[in-house]
């Protein structure tokens, strides 16, 4: 992997590597164990040896990349008990994600279901005959759905990270509120779910997780 490439972690690891005059790897791990869970949830590996590889590699790099040489890195012995610990939180957070993500769709489908009946929109016509468009739905405070998504997906983002540093204020969450949709669609549900989630004072273990 090239060193240049930031992943998860990535910047934590290289703020150890400048502050310690010999940034041992195993304490870098015990130091961040709880934090490597995080950084470590997208790996594609669930064994516990592998994703010590992979961090054992992003340290030799960081190492070169801060000191020119990686002589810090000999000899590491792979900590199969703290490893096994760290991979072990890392499947129930996976667990509880796929488990969310179930249950949001089954939520979806079945309001999909339940608007299935509703009736759409009618066009009235005026004395000269000339009909008049339908009404459709949009969103509050001019956030249409001519204006890109992407403005909206930053915005919520960011509060996402800030909710889960608990600095989001209440001017953010007042704003959280404009960009609720009336819209109908997959897109708009989901949208208006996550607004929901990052408007509540406290999140469940469940809710945090989506969150993430």
């Amino acid at each position: 992997m090239d060193s240049s490439t930031k992943y998860s972690g990535y910047e934590e690891l290289k703020a150890f590597v400048q502050k310690h005059k010999q940034p041992i790897f195993k304490n870098f791990v015990k130091e961040n164990q709880r934090n490597l869970v995080l950084w470590s949830v997208n790996l594609s590996e669930y064994s516990a040896r592998m994703p010590n590889g992979i961090w054992v590699e992003r340290y030799k790099q960081v190492l070169m990349e801060v000191r020119g040489n990686a002589v810090c890195a000999k000899n590491i012995k792979f900590k199969e008990l703290l490893w096994n610990d760290i991979m072990a939180s890392v499947s129930r957070r996976r667990k509880l994600a796929r488990t969310y993500i179930d249950e949001g769709v089954n939520a979806l489908t079945q309001s999909s279901s339940s608007n299935s009946g509703a009736v759409p929109p009618t066009t009235t016509h005026t004395n000269n005959s000339s009909p008049i468009a339908p009404t459709t739905a949009t969103t509050s405070s001019n956030h249409s759905y001519a204006e890109p998504q992407i403005e909206t997906n930053e915005f919520l983002f960011s509060v996402a990270a800030k909710k889960l540093r608990n600095e989001v204020d209440s001017l953010e969450t007042a704003q959280l509120q404009t960009y609720v949709t009336e819209g109908d669609t997959i897109r708009d549900k989901m949208t208006n779910h996550a607004i929901h989630l990052l408007s509540k004072k406290n999140l469940t273990l469940l809710e945090t997780e989506l969150v993430k």
